[in-house]
């Protein structure tokens, strides 16, 4: 209880103070920890109660740097936590802009990261179904996305023998795909047949042998 009187009685001289003495009496009042709970806690309170402030406090906030950092630094190590990842969500889904920018940031900050690239990776796989939905909503992602897959997984062996995992899993639906695209499927039999006559003429005579019967 003294320690909040104490703390009552610094607040009421703030207002008669400039900012750099203000800072000075709060700094004080914050040097004890009891005092400086106590202060977060009351603070916290009054923040519940109107929201605004909150508002004004961030707006404020952000032009404190080394401020800002370190409270988004706490708040993204315990984004660990499902709950609080969640309602971070919910709140980045009501704006597409915002969700936009986050999105590329993580991304191009990933890039030199193997275990954020894992943690992204391991996102996608465990949405696997909702990610490709989101992707397939928009032609130029499907067109973009297929083209960068086939020339990375060129690059890597692991993913391309995942990739011709996943083709010969798939061949009856991508057939009937190029089946309905005349064009696309002419291109992809030449290539096919090139490609069959450099590395394995026997097996692709067999081939032409098993589709002709």
């Amino acid at each position: 209880m003294t320690h909040r009187c104490l703390l009552l009685l610094a607040l009421t001289a703030l207002p008669a103070c400039s900012t750099s003495q203000k800072e000075g009496l709060v700094g004080t009042a914050l040097d004890d920890p009891e005092r400086r709970k106590e202060s977060f806690e009351a603070t916290l309170r009054v923040l519940d109660k109107h929201p605004e402030y909150t508002d004004e406090l961030f707006a404020q906030a952000r032009s404190h740097p080394q401020t800002l950092d370190r409270f988004l630094a706490n708040a993204t190590t315990a984004m660990s936590d499902a709950e609080l990842a969640r309602l971070v969500g919910d709140h980045l889904v009501q704006h597409p802009d915002s969700l936009h920018r986050v999105l590329i940031a993580t991304l191009d900050a990933a890039q030199g990261r193997p275990e954020s690239r894992q943690a992204i990776a391991r996102a996608i796989e465990d949405r696997a179904t909702v990610a490709a939905g989101i992707i397939t909503d928009r032609p130029s992602t499907v067109d973009a996305v297929l083209e960068a897959t086939v020339k990375a997984v060129l690059e890597k062996p692991e993913a391309r023998t995942a990739f011709i995992g996943a083709m010969y899993r798939l061949s009856p639906a991508l057939a009937g795909m190029l089946a309905s695209n005349p064009k696309t499927l002419r291109a992809m039999a030449v290539e096919i047949l090139r490609a069959g006559f450099k590395n394995a003429k026997g097996d692709l005579d067999k081939l032409v042998q098993e589709v002709t019967q």
